[in-house]
Formats: C-alpha cells, sequence, structure tokens
C-alpha cells in the first residue's frame, strides 16, 4: 500500500518540479571571501571586506581546479584565532579535498566572520527567466572558529649591525 501511495503521489507532482531536479548545477571558478562584523545576519549584513581568489580556469566551459583547490584537509584551529591569514572550504571538484583562499588584508582591529560565496563565470538561470553571468551561490555557513580577532601588530625593531668593540 505505501509505494501505490508513493507512486500516486509522484504522478500528482508538477511536470516543473521533476524538470528541476534534472537541471545541471554550474560549477565555480573563483570564490569571494567576505569578511562580516561580529554580529548582524550572516545571510544579509554588509560585508567589511571581500577578496575575490580564482579556484579554476574555465577549458571549453568546464572549470579546471588550480592549485588552490586538491589540498587535503586539516583539523580546524580552535578559538580564539588572531590575524588569520587564510580559509579553508569543501573542494568543489573533490568532496574528499579542501580549497583554499586568501582573507582579505587590511581590516582595522576588532572582531569579525568570514562566509564564502562561490561565483561561476558560466551564466545561470535558478529562477528559469535570464540567464545571467557571472553566477552566484548563496552564502556558506559561518567559518570556524568565530569570530577571529584583528589585533595590531608591531614588529621589532631591525637589529643592529656593524657593531665594533672598541679598547
Amino acid at each position: 500500500m505505501k509505494r501505490v501511495l508513493l507512486l500516486v503521489a509522484i504522478l500528482l507532482a508538477p511536470a516543473s518540479e521533476v524538470v528541476a531536479q534534472t537541471i545541471p548545477i554550474v560549477l565555480p571558478t573563483s570564490v569571494d571571501i567576505l569578511v562580516i562584523p561580529e554580529t548582524g545576519d550572516a545571510n544579509t549584513v554588509a560585508p567589511v571586506a571581500a577578496r575575490n581568489t580564482v579556484i579554476a580556469t574555465l577549458s571549453n566551459n568546464v572549470p579546471q581546479p588550480n592549485a588552490k583547490c586538491g589540498q587535503p584537509v586539516t583539523t580546524a584551529p580552535t578559538a580564539p584565532l588572531v590575524n588569520p591569514t587564510t580559509v579553508d572550504f569543501q573542494d568543489p571538484f573533490n568532496a574528499s579535498r579542501v580549497c583554499n583562499a586568501d582573507i582579505p588584508t587590511g581590516l582595522a582591529e576588532g572582531k569579525y566572520r568570514v562566509v564564502a560565496v562561490f561565483q561561476a563565470a558560466q551564466g545561470c538561470n535558478p529562477t528559469g527567466g535570464v540567464v545571467t553571468a557571472p553566477c552566484f551561490s548563496t552564502r556558506s555557513t559561518i567559518g570556524v572558529p568565530s569570530p577571529f580577532t584583528v589585533a595590531a601588530r608591531s614588529l621589532p625593531p631591525v637589529p643592529p649591525t656593524g657593531v665594533v668593540v672598541r679598547p
């Protein structure tokens, strides 16, 4: 009885839903790393800084991963994290690997979070309307650990040179 009901439910489903499941997903060619404030809705808050990193080139409209992807997965650092420089995210070309990208530089001192957005050079039309290019994913979940801190760095003085001992 359950099989029949399921079959009926599938047959009664609108044709547009079935077609939508067969539409190919466009593969990304780059990623935007968005640094966002410590508070606010991660899906809508305006970024304080952004940086785009190419993760693939197009060859015959097929993304070819570059050296930024295919990296081994490493353990996430623990909080508190101060002055991070890169982020890792799941490799869209190889689920058991990661890609990495640089965090934008020049951030003011403070606490921040980071999200990523894939970008595809190839156009897409998720609503079935006009094809737009580039095509953007939605924002990722918030990167961990979160938040991270940007603190001022002070370098020590340059060591003395030409030191001569005199009588």
